[in-house]
C-alpha cells in the first residue's frame, strides 16, 4: 500500500511541471493571438487612413484645377462682344454656382473619415460638376460665334466696296456678268453665316451646366451651325477674291482671310 501511494507521489510529482508548462504556453499563445489581433487592426487602420489621405489629396488636386479653370474662364467673359450683359451675368452666376458647389465639396471632402462615404464624394467631383464637359465647350463656341460674327461684319464691308466697284465698271460699259454672279453667291453665303453664328449663339446662351448632358445635343447642334456659317464666309471669300481678280483695276488687297482662318478653327 505504501509502495502504490510513493509511486503515485512520484507521479504527481513529475507530472506538474509539464501541466505547468502546458499552461505557460497556452498563455504565450492566447498573448502572441491577441498581439497579431492588435497589429493586424492597427495595420488595416493605417491602410484606411492612408486611402483616406490619398484620396483627400487628389480631390483637392482636381477640385482646385476646376475652380482655377472656372475663375479663369469667368474672367474672359466680357470678351465676348456679340452677347448682352444679362446673357453675360447670367453664365458668370452659372460658373459661380459651380465654384461654389466646389468649395462646399472640397471642404466635406476634407472631414471625411469613412471610406466608402469619401470614395461618394471624390466620385461626384466628376459626375456631379461637369465643367470641362459643358463649360469649356460652351464658352469655346460662344467666342467662335462672337469672331464669326466680327469676320461676317468684315466681308460684308468687302462686299459693300466691290458691289459699288461693279457698278461703276457696269455703268462704264464693262462686261461685269461674272462679277454680278460671284457677288450675289457672295452676298448669299454672307447672309447665311449671319443666320448661323446668331441661331448658334441664342441657342447657347439657353444652356445651362445642370440640364448636362441631357443638352449635349444642343452643344453639338450650334456647333455644326458655326462650322456651316465659317464655311459659308471662306466661300464667300473665294468670291470675293475672284471678283477682286476680275475687275479691270485689280490692285489692292482683301485683308481678312486670317480672321476667316480662325474663325473657321474655333469651331473644329
Amino acid at each position: 500500500m505504501k509502495k502504490i501511494i510513493l509511486i503515485m507521489l512520484l507521479v504527481l510529482i513529475f507530472a506538474a511541471p509539464s501541466f505547468a508548462a502546458t499552461g505557460s504556453n497556452a498563455l504565450l499563445a492566447a498573448q502572441g493571438t491577441a498581439t497579431g489581433a492588435t497589429t493586424g487592426g492597427n495595420l488595416k487602420t493605417q491602410v484606411t487612413d492612408t486611402r483616406v489621405t490619398s484620396l483627400q489629396q487628389r480631390a483637392q488636386t482636381e477640385i482646385t484645377r476646376r475652380i482655377n479653370f472656372l475663375n479663369d474662364l469667368s474672367t474672359k467673359i466680357d470678351e465676348i462682344n456679340k452677347i448682352s450683359d444679362a446673357d453675360k451675368t447670367t453664365l458668370k452666376t452659372q460658373m459661380q454656382q459651380q465654384i461654389d458647389g466646389l468649395t462646399t465639396l472640397l471642404t466635406k471632402i476634407q472631414s471625411d473619415t469613412d471610406l466608402t462615404t469619401l470614395r461618394t464624394d471624390v466620385k461626384s467631383v466628376i459626375n456631379g460638376y461637369y465643367i470641362f464637359a459643358f463649360f469649356r465647350v460652351k464658352i469655346s463656341l460662344m467666342f467662335a460665334a462672337d469672331r464669326l460674327s466680327s469676320v461676317t461684319n468684315d466681308i460684308s464691308i468687302v462686299y459693300n466696296k466691290l458691289a459699288d466697284r461693279i457698278s461703276a465698271e457696269k455703268s462704264q460699259g464693262i462686261n461685269v456678268v461674272s462679277s454680278e454672279t460671284l457677288l450675289s453667291d457672295m452676298l448669299t453665303k454672307i447672309k447665311a453665316a449671319n443666320t448661323d453664328y446668331q441661331d448658334a449663339q441664342t441657342q447657347l446662351s439657353g444652356l445651362a451646366a445642370q440640364d448636362y448632358p441631357g443638352n449635349k445635343s444642343s452643344l453639338f447642334s450650334a456647333r455644326t451651325k458655326l462650322k456651316a456659317g465659317a464655311l459659308d464666309i471662306t466661300k464667300a471669300y473665294q468670291d470675293a477674291v475672284k471678283i477682286r481678280q476680275g475687275l479691270s483695276d485689280s490692285t489692292g488687297n482683301i485683308n481678312f482671310k486670317s480672321s476667316t482662318t480662325s474663325a473657321v478653327k474655333s469651331t473644329k
